[in-house]
């Protein structure tokens, strides 16, 4: 629990190696619209040395290249706060996460949840670690 007392939501371990450089790609539920913002924290929380805004509802990919090397992403904290609408009628609701090294997946946050809230903001973090 933080000083403020509000517990911070979990953090995922996400390993990788050498190598391919390490991408996110967020994506949410078929049922559900809604925006985010990606950002990628120093180890020790204080700064953003990454940050991105984006909708779910648009043609751009939700995709983008982390730090390079790959070793430069070591300890730093990957966190998307999204907010996510729910079409009527719905309440389900999933936001996903996934850090790919090259073209594969090494790991994934994720919130799948229900609600009978109209909207939810879901916040993901994942703690980069070298394997």
């Amino acid at each position: 629990m933080t000083g403020t007392g509000i517990t911070a939501p979990p953090e995922e371990i996400i390993r990788f190696g050498p190598g391919a450089e390490l991408s996110v790609e967020l994506t949410c539920g078929e049922a559900q619209m809604g925006t985010y913002t990606l950002r990628l924290w120093t180890p020790d929380g204080l700064t953003v040395v990454r940050k991105a805004r984006g909708s779910f509802m648009d043609e751009v990919e939700d995709r983008y290249a982390l730090l390079s090397p790959p070793d430069a992403n070591a300890e730093h904290l990957l966190q998307c706060r999204a907010r996510v609408w729910l079409i009527q009628g719905h309440r389900k609701y999933a936001v996903f996460m996934t850090v790919k090294q090259g073209a594969t997946v090494i790991g994934e946050a994720s919130e799948v949840e229900q609600t009978d809230e109209p909207t939810v903001v879901v916040d993901l973090r994942a703690r980069l670690r070298r394997a």
